[in-house]
């Protein structure tokens, strides 16, 4: 069951235009700077962070009032 999975929503440096991959390896490595993580891209949609794997989604789906940013979830 998934129903208690962390969540985590990433800014990205221009929220107006979709983001690619490199805008979602900056936000993920910007994020784990800022609390002092450790993170390894395991491939372009997942990402091992302090030791927990984490997807993530589809660039398509993540627009939350009209801009983009990169959402993580714990697998």
């Amino acid at each position: 069951m998934g129903f208690f999975k962390k969540s985590i929503i990433l800014d990205i440096e221009d929220s107006t235009k979709p983001r690619n991959l490199v805008e979602t390896i900056k936000a993920v490595e910007k994020y784990c700077a800022k609390n002092n993580q450790t993170c390894k891209f395991i491939s372009d949609n997942e990402v091992e962070i302090d030791g927990v794997l984490y997807e993530i989604a589809d660039p398509e789906g993540v627009v939350m009032r009209g801009n983009y940013f990169v959402k993580i979830k714990e697998k």
